[in-house]
């Protein structure tokens, strides 16, 4: 059974004050290390793609192992 995994695309998120994915994402697995960094997918994601639905600038990927 393949894996889903997901990354923030750098290039295109715009690090948002709200960040909806973040804010829904009920595993809490988006994540910043500090105030103004950028944000990542740690390896508690569940692979469910509800932030990839959420993303405004289609900035959330996933790949398929």
């Amino acid at each position: 059974m393949a894996k889903r995994l997901y990354f923030i695309d750098f290039k295109k998120c715009l690090n948002c004050s709200i960040c909806l994915p973040r804010e829904s994402c009920e595993y809490k697995c988006i994540v910043q290390e500090a105030v103004g960094d950028a944000l990542f997918i740690d390896n508690s994601c569940r692979g469910c793609g509800k932030c990839l639905l959420l993303c405004s600038q289609n900035a959330i990927k996933h790949l398929e192992i």
